[in-house]
């Protein structure tokens, strides 16, 4: 496969990124990868929104911490489709999202604290 990355290497089989890849490799793969941060995000949202369906919390927990709080997601999303891709907005982005899905799931702890 040599140093360049297939799209279908880095959006399908890939378990994480390397230093090596490129910033358009890396959004790639937190786009369209399984194991990437928009995949993490939506079982994130996907969990807010069956506990607040079931009545567990409140809606509001669906803006706060789910899928109507997507700013960071829709971030990376965009960048994602991107041919070249800014390293600070790249970074900046994964971090936001990364923060995001991680206060989520602290929140979600705290249900079963």
């Amino acid at each position: 496969m040599g140093t360049k990355k297939s799209f279908e290497y880095i959006s399908e089989t890939a378990t994480k990124t390397t230093p090596s890849w490129t910033n358009t490799q890396v959004a790639q793969f937190n786009y369209f990868n399984p194991n990437g941060l928009l995949a993490k995000w939506n079982a994130m949202c996907d969990t807010v929104t069956q506990y607040a369906d079931a009545g567990i919390v409140p809606n509001g927990w669906i803006l706060a911490y789910g899928s109507l709080s997507s700013f960071a997601a829709d971030n990376v999303r965009e960048l994602g489709m991107e041919r070249r891709v800014n390293g600070t907005k790249l970074y900046v982005s994964m971090k936001m999202l990364q923060d995001a899905i991680d206060k989520g799931y602290e929140k979600l702890g705290e249900l079963h604290a």
